[in-house]
């Protein structure tokens, strides 16, 4: 209910409730034949057609790795009718991974679209290698000043694993979360956070930088908004492994 209602506060008229399918994406081919996959999930009040707009693109463009670049049109529409899953599996992952065998997969996106990075990672790691989650929605105040309370998530009561619903679906992404930073070989994916340090999700999202390495956590100045999610994606491309894994191919090498 508090996503709900948070991103019903952000929504323009008319706003990105709509969920067609199958759901629309946007396709940037980055130094092709590419050999990883990334996937880009917008944030609330976002669609695919802002990580262009926003620049977002450009510092991808402009990393030099071999990439194909999905941008899925996973707007606020799909979350409240319980579709996100469904579309991004269907008609985003299925129909690329069969097209094409990637080396590595990943999905990435900010404050909602960070939710549904790590959301999606929880409910299909046979999809994806990795998740890039900038300044993630990861509950409302109550949970996490809980978890907060109980002296952080490797202290924190989890509840048992129980299928999703519209309820538990904080908790269950918690508990999970709980589970793979203990037990890393509990998913396949690699999991990195990053947000502004003024961002007004940061408490939150400091919860799970503190179970991750030192160096899957990303930070930078500023608050909730594009500016520091360029800076975030642009460091991640040059820090993260996706510059030793999707590195462009030497001209000339068949490998």
């Amino acid at each position: 209910m508090a996503l709900r209602l948070l991103l019903l506060a952000v929504c323009t008229s008319g706003c990105l409730l709509r969920a067609s399918v199958p759901m629309d994406k946007v396709e940037y081919a980055v130094n092709p034949p590419a050999r990883c996959l990334v996937v880009l999930m917008p944030g609330a009040g976002s669609d695919m057609n802002d990580f262009e707009k926003e620049g977002f693109v450009a510092k991808v463009k402009a990393s030099g790795l071999s990439l194909d670049v999905v941008a899925a049109n996973a707007v606020f529409g799909y979350y409240i009718r319980g579709a996100m899953l469904p579309r991004v599996h269907e008609d985003i992952m299925v129909p690329l991974q069969t097209a094409k065998k990637y080396e590595k997969r990943w999905i990435m996106g900010m404050s909602m679209g960070g939710f549904g990075s790590l959301f999606y990672t929880m409910n299909h790691p046979e999809d994806v290698d990795g998740a890039f989650a900038m300044a993630p929605f990861l509950g409302d105040e109550k949970l996490i000043r809980e978890i907060k309370d109980a002296g952080g998530l490797d202290k924190w009561q989890a509840p048992e694993a129980q299928p999703v619903d519209g309820d538990n679906y904080q908790r269950q992404l918690w508990r999970w979360l709980q589970e793979v930073t203990n037990d890393p070989t509990k998913t396949p994916a690699e999991l990195w956070v990053g947000w502004g340090k003024e961002d007004s999700l940061a408490p939150a999202d400091q919860l799970l930088g503190d179970r991750l390495p030192p160096e899957r956590v990303l930070l930078t100045d500023g608050a909730h908004e594009w500016g520091p999610w360029n800076t975030l994606v642009e460091r991640f491309l040059k820090e993260g492994p996706l510059a030793r894994d999707c590195a462009a191919p030497v001209q000339g090498n068949t490998q």
